[in-house]
């Protein structure tokens, strides 16, 4: 038997979708801008990485990993070993 979904659960689910898709973006941003941006791009990008945030900063990384069900530390080493990989490339 198959139930159809009412407009209200289906724009819960185009809602969801779409937050999604922003926290990917905001979070790929940064990723970008850290490992390729210079000055206070590289810096913004960093503080929002690695830096201090509270629990329910609903745009800081920590929540951002949350919503998109990544492991923060994992992510953190991730970035580090790319970063140190490519900064042994260009020097």
């Amino acid at each position: 038997m198959k139930f159809r979904l009412n407009s209200q659960e289906s724009s819960l689910k185009q809602n969801s979708a779409a937050l999604k898709k922003l926290y990917a973006a905001i979070l790929q941003e940064a990723i970008t801008d850290y490992l390729t941006g210079s000055g206070e791009k590289r810096d913004l990008a960093q503080a929002w990485l690695y830096g201090k945030e509270s629990i329910s900063a609903q745009l800081g990384f920590s929540y951002v990993c949350k919503q998109l069900q990544f492991k923060e530390r994992e992510l953190r080493s991730s970035l580090e070993r790319q970063r140190q990989s490519t900064a042994v490339v260009t020097h």
